[in-house]
Parts: C-alpha cells; structure tokens; sequence
C-alpha cells in the first residue's frame, strides 16, 4: 500500500491587489487640547474619511512620550 499526501501552502483563490500607502506627518502647535484634538479628528473620519469606499484603512499616530501634537502621523491606506 502507499500513501501520498499533497500539501500546498499556497493554495489560495484569492487575488492579490495592489494598495497604496500615504504616510503624512503633521506638525502642530503647542497647548493643543488633546481632547478637542480628538473630537475634530474623529469628526473628519465619521463626514470624510468613512465615507469614501476607496480607502482601506486608516491610522492617526501621535507622540507617547510627549503631551503636545508636535508630531503625528496619518498612514492612509488606499
């Protein structure tokens, strides 16, 4: 008797598509109320950003180790 097992790790129908990647940095002012800062962005997102079908995903990074918005990152994913 013989045994034969097939195993394709890349066994896939799914179609890979190409996406496109911004990242923008933003440079803010000082004594910027993080909170305030917050609600505006999140406001964009929910009228803008959500909104739109083209874009994949999206991540808005500030500083951990300092309280102001002096640099923040929006990585747009298209």
């Amino acid at each position: 008797m013989l045994f034969t097992n097939h195993a394709y790790s890349q066994e896939s129908t799914d179609v890979f598509e190409p996406v496109y990647i911004l990242v923008t940095t933003l440079h803010s002012v000082e004594n910027v109320d993080m909170n305030e800062w917050k609600a505006i962005e999140k406001e964009f997102f929910d009228k803008v950003t959500s909104k739109n079908d083209l874009i994949f995903s999206q991540e808005v990074l500030v500083n951990y180790f300092s309280p102001d918005l002096s640099d923040v990152k929006l990585i747009t994913v298209y």
